[in-house]
């Protein structure tokens, strides 16, 4: 049994810088930008959705993500993954845990608030860490 985790959201201090902030009227386009970037995730998590349930996964929900379970070895879930077109999750491929809490939220997503605030959420491939969960580090224009 193998375990696939897409992220969808994160805490609401990590999507956009508000907290203590006194927010001007540029604050606007920010939110504007979090609801552009927020609609284009959450789109591409529907795309990935159908596809995975299409293929015989299961989907259970958790507070910031979805896990899917698949009864098959790594090998095999990741020669499907490869199949199905969406290689940039193959590194979110784990081995299933059965002593595992369902809807235990992805260690990704509990940490602390990262200090800077990157364009775009993780993709399965980048170097998210618990201490960076969204991948402050890289370029967001890259």
């Amino acid at each position: 049994m193998v375990d696939l985790i897409i992220p969808l959201f994160y805490k609401p201090a990590w999507e956009i810088e508000l907290e203590g902030r006194e927010l001007d009227v540029r604050f606007s386009d920010e939110l504007r930008n979090l609801g552009d970037e927020l609609r284009d995730r959450l789109y591409r998590a529907a795309e990935l959705h159908e596809k995975l349930l299409e293929n015989g996964w299961k989907a259970i929900g958790g507070q910031y993500e979805i896990t899917y379970h698949k009864d098959l070895t790594i090998e095999e879930a990741q020669k499907e993954i490869q199949q199905l077109q969406i290689e940039k999750y193959l590194s979110s491929l784990t081995k299933h845990n059965n002593n595992k809490k369902q809807n235990q939220q992805s260690p990704s997503l509990t940490a602390s608030k990262p200090t800077q605030k990157a364009n775009q959420p993780p993709t399965p491939n980048s170097k998210s860490t618990p201490s960076n969960p969204r991948n402050e580090d890289q370029n967001p224009n890259s």
